[in-house]
């Protein structure tokens, strides 16, 4: 893909759902904002956040759109695609900052590998705020669980993942009812 003309490349629609996340969106943001892959656009797709994390991803230049009404994660993804213009959907969570490279390795797999449906990328072992031991927990097992999941998968995590927009429109919309049947607080 080195060689490979800017203009050539698929343009990747970076997705990421909001909701309260004042404390690292913004590093997010930076994170794509520094991407070697030259081809992005990033829609920031806010589920009604009470704190400031919506007029962050604003005042970083990104497209800020909103769900109107509360409506959980997967709808807010949903959202961003509708919205989107890429040939690469890649989604990330807002409390997450990519490698330089991410976004680069992502395409160039998802290219090299024609039947590959989607690529998921793997948390760090530490969270971009170490500030709690819940928190440190949560992300080594996260890391650790995604870590045991390389190679061929049946599921995906769409925290940090990219796939072909037509991979996204044979498959169907993220299924918003399983949010909906859910505990609240889980």
């Amino acid at each position: 893909m080195d060689s490979t003309d800017a203009a050539e490349l698929p343009l990747v629609s970076v997705i990421i759902p909001n909701y309260n996340y004042g404390r690292t969106i913004g590093m997010c943001l930076d994170s794509v904002s520094r991407q070697t892959y030259p081809r992005l656009e990033v829609v920031v797709v806010d589920d009604c956040s009470t704190d400031d994390s919506a007029r962050i991803a604003r005042e970083a230049g990104v497209t800020v759109l909103s769900t109107g009404t509360n409506s959980g994660v997967a709808a807010t993804r949903n959202v961003g695609v509708r919205h989107a213009r890429g040939e690469v959907l890649l989604f990330l969570d807002s409390d997450v900052a990519l490698a330089p490279d991410a976004v680069h390795k992502a395409v160039t797999r998802l290219l090299a590998e024609p039947n590959a449906g989607a690529v998921c990328g793997i948390y760090e072992p530490v969270p971009l705020i170490r500030d709690s031991l819940v928190e440190e927990c949560r992300s080594l097992q996260a890391y650790y669980w995604r870590e045991t999941a390389e190679g061929t998968v049946t599921f995906l995590f769409p925290s940090i993942c990219a796939m072909w927009r037509r991979v996204y429109d044979d498959v169907g919309p993220f299924a918003q009812c399983l949010q909906e049947r859910a505990p609240r607080g889980v």
